[in-house]
């Protein structure tokens, strides 16, 4: 499969999957058949992590930007923080985009995510990226 116009190839396939308040409210990431977003229900941006020789997912974290004022500033250390070489999957669940500040915006940019749902309330948003300046560490 490939990560979108990167010309990099997953080695496994991964699914990313998000819907808004009314089409579902859910956020999954599968990864080789598997889900790795433990509560998908639950508002925020999921950001799964994995490595790119064998798709081995690093880490999975969720950053609620709407209940949250420093969520959106984490969601962008973090992104910011991926070695460049690791996919990165990124969904939303429940109303997290309109808490999604500047850096946020700017850090999913950078992952080459193309458009936004900052201020867009209860929509859905996926996103499927290969991070490119440096060598993903083996797990």
């Amino acid at each position: 499969m490939c990560i979108r116009d990167s010309g990099l190839r997953t080695p496994v396939p991964i699914f990313v999957e998000s819907a808004g308040e009314e089409s579902g409210d859910f956020a999954h990431i599968w990864v080789n058949g598997r889900d790795v977003v433990a509560t998908p229900g639950e508002p925020g941006y999921y950001v799964a992590v994995m490595e790119p020789r064998q798709g081995t997912v690093q880490t999975v974290r969720r950053f609620n930007t709407l209940a949250d004022p420093a969520a959106s500033n984490a969601l962008a250390a973090f992104i910011r923080d991926v070695p460049i070489g690791c996919i990165v999957a990124v969904a939303v669940a429940g109303g997290a985009s309109p808490g999604l500040g500047a850096g946020g915006v700017n850090a999913l940019h950078g992952i080459r995510a193309a458009g936004g749902l900052r201020r867009h309330l209860r929509l859905g948003y996926a996103i499927h990226a290969a991070n490119r300046a440096h060598a993903c560490p083996a797990p």
